[in-house]
């Protein structure tokens, strides 16, 4: 095998053992070995008792761990935490939520990909028997769990109060989820309102995190169904990630609605993951097949959102790049 070979040999292992990689942060993170590792308990030793494991294997684990950068130490000296293994902790802004339901639920469903491509059905209906959203909306607790993942994977919500103007003016976050869009912007622009629409069943976690603004009377929760109707007169309508999980049909009913309710100089503001025509990434395009194996959904072309939104009767003002290949398109009435 010549030196191209072995390089080529090399990048495929790479690839096809990256799951084992992934199920190894998994475990570090159900165990909570970052908490552990944080409040002093950073031997081999000292963490195979707090977990009720072996000393051995939770060595060779953290080996390999240490081997990718996600914690930093050695047996000797004992273990610390990195910048990526914080996140895997219980704290304000950790990814522990989403490393745990990606592992788990999504994980279950990964494992049913031959079957998906080649059939149609989506590997979450393989591995559950059901719908994704019919799942959440029978499991309270894994919706729950769910709503926390998005939570932590949203990492361009920061900036979307510098982007629109605020003040004094009503915005309504369709399909809030956590309610984190509508806390970052209450709390960046102490004039605005918010209304957050979701699910009656999905607005406990949202109650939680909006607890002092709804104190306030800064923000309402509202329970329904966005397919049927949206909360009237506000001036933006902020839809974030969710025409990914909606087909072309469905999609132009949402926008439909909000274009009937919102207030006459309102504007609608598609915050979503695309993918470039000409370059896709890697990420984005993994997201894609992602969305297809949870719930049938699909990540479209920057081109072919503003193509649903001109099919919906909106006009497209601004297309603005945000982290983690997220765009935020905004849109008035055509």
């Amino acid at each position: 095998m010549n030196n191209t070979n072995l390089a080529a040999a090399r990048d495929l292992i790479q690839v096809v053992t990256g799951e084992w990689k992934s199920r190894c942060v998994y475990a570090a993170t159900r165990l909570g070995l970052a908490d552990l590792i944080e409040s002093g308990v950073d031997t081999d030793e000292a963490l195979a008792a707090a977990v009720g494991s072996d000393a051995e294997r939770i060595h060779r684990l953290m080996r390999l761990l240490v081997g990718f950068e996600i914690f930093q130490g050695d047996a000797r000296g004992g273990y610390t935490n990195t910048p990526t293994s914080q996140l895997l902790r219980e704290a304000p802004g950790s990814f522990r939520d989403m490393v745990l339901f990606y592992g788990e639920e999504f994980h279950a469903a990964w494992t049913h990909a031959y079957e998906a491509l080649l059939g149609g059905t989506p590997g979450f209906e393989l591995a559950f028997g059901e719908s994704f959203y019919a799942y959440l909306r029978r499991c309270p607790d894994a919706g729950r769990r769910f709503l926390l993942a998005m939570k932590a994977s949203n990492l361009a919500f920061h900036q979307i109060p510098g982007l629109l103007d605020f003040r004094e003016r009503c915005f309504v976050d369709v399909g809030g989820g956590s309610g984190e869009l509508t806390k970052v912007i209450l709390e960046a622009e102490p004039s605005a309102r918010g209304v957050m629409l979701d699910r009656e069943g999905s607005l406990a976690v949202a109650r939680d995190n909006l607890a002092g603004l709804l104190a306030g009377e800064r923000v309402s929760l509202v329970g329904g169904d966005m397919l049927r109707e949206v909360p009237a007169n506000g001036d933006f309508y902020l839809l974030s990630r969710i025409i990914g999980d909606l087909d072309e049909a469905t999609s132009l009913v949402l926008l439909g609605n909000c274009r009937q309710a919102m207030a006459e100089d309102g504007r609608v503001v598609v915050i979503e993951r695309t993918i470039s025509a000409s370059e896709p990434s890697p990420m984005s395009v993994l997201w894609d097949v992602h969305l297809f194996m949870a719930c049938d959904g699909r990540h479209r072309t920057t081109e072919e959102v503003v193509g649903l939104l001109g099919r919906g009767g909106f006009a497209v003002e601004r297309i603005v790049d945000l982290p983690m290949e997220t765009r935020m398109i905004v849109a008035a009435r055509a």
